[in-house]
């Protein structure tokens, strides 16, 4: 599993660049094998901070291991949204897009 050993690479790089990381879980819901986890993760990168709000889906196998794993967050609002200018650009052209009638 190549790709396992890069991920793992690539999250802690990221914390390692973090000078302060959390994450807060809020609604967690359970059906049969499959749970989805509501939260709030929060990091700082050079003084600057930053908050995704997110859901993860877990699937487990019949021996309550995970198997599946997947993340649901909006990077962009989350990355770009506290930035002035690039900020506001961003909301704009997302209200476009988002809720556009067409």
């Amino acid at each position: 599993r190549i790709g396992t050993d890069e991920y793992i690479k690539a999250q802690e790089g990221l914390i390692k660049r973090c000078d302060d990381i959390h994450l807060e879980p809020h609604s967690i819901a359970i059906s049969k094998n499959i749970a989805f986890i509501e939260w709030t993760m929060g990091l700082k990168i050079k003084g600057v901070g930053f908050l995704y709000d997110g859901t993860t889906r877990l699937i487990y196998d019949k021996n309550c291991k995970v198997k599946e794993h997947r993340d649901h967050f909006d990077y962009c609002s989350g990355t770009f949204g506290n930035i002035q200018v690039i900020g506001s650009f961003f909301q704009w052209l997302y209200s476009r897009f988002a809720y556009s009638n067409s």
